[in-house]
């Protein structure tokens, strides 16, 4: 058989082959064998410039690559861009619109009146939410809301409320109980519309097998 060994320097100076033992087996005579081929010494050099592969059509190719990666990304960029302007943005648009318009939105609005700004203000950012609401009678009025979703003790903070909007003397509200008033009361008509909604949807169910009841 035949076995090759290379050797490749790293950097230009001597290198020491050491010997090479090598051991085989003759099947003729049953005899094992070993032979030693002795080490050389190599002197190697510089490489040179010729000899270097950082030739100018190699950096030629190099500079191709990066000017592919780059247009690539360009391209990237680009079909992104057109992406966010055309699908994205409208979409984002869309949905924080809706988000801003939305129930929760209008309330936290009102609160946020109401810790804050006068009674006018108030009953303004209260009055906007109500319209946010499904309710039977429009346009929404709040005593009635009050009446169908509140309890007593709201019911009062409320009359207080309006009396103060109203100009009455001696009058004054508070505007954490009001906040919570109005927050209990929204709680009970959320809990009414989705037993409401659950209630409708059961009985839209269409039978699972009609057929099978068609002929019960």
């Amino acid at each position: 058989r035949t076995e090759t060994l290379t050797y490749v320097p790293a950097q230009a100076g001597e290198y020491r082959i050491p010997d090479i033992s090598i051991s085989w087996w003759d099947i003729k005579h049953n005899k094992l064998h070993r032979e030693t081929l002795e080490g050389i010494t190599l002197t190697v050099a510089k490489a040179s410039q010729s000899d270097s592969t950082d030739t100018p059509m190699s950096a030629a190719g190099k500079w191709l690559q990066h000017w592919k990666a780059l247009l690539f990304l360009v391209l990237l960029l680009g079909a992104l861009w057109l992406l966010w302007q055309r699908r994205l943005y409208p979409a984002w648009k869309r949905k924080q619109a809706a988000r801003r318009d939305s129930e929760p939105a209008w309330f936290k609005r009102f609160t946020n009146a109401a810790g804050k700004e006068g009674p006018d203000e108030t009953m303004a950012a209260l009055m906007q939410w109500l319209d946010r609401l499904q309710l039977p009678d429009r346009p929404a009025r709040l005593r009635p809301f009050m009446h169908a979703y509140g309890d007593d003790h709201g019911r009062e903070q409320v009359e207080k409320f309006i009396e103060v909007f109203n100009r009455q003397p001696d009058s004054e509200w508070n505007t954490q109980q009001l906040i919570a008033a109005i927050r209990s009361a929204r709680n009970n008509y959320l809990k009414q519309s989705r037993r409401a909604a659950d209630k409708q949807g059961v009985g839209n169910l269409q039978p699972l097998n009609p057929s099978m009841m068609m002929d019960e």
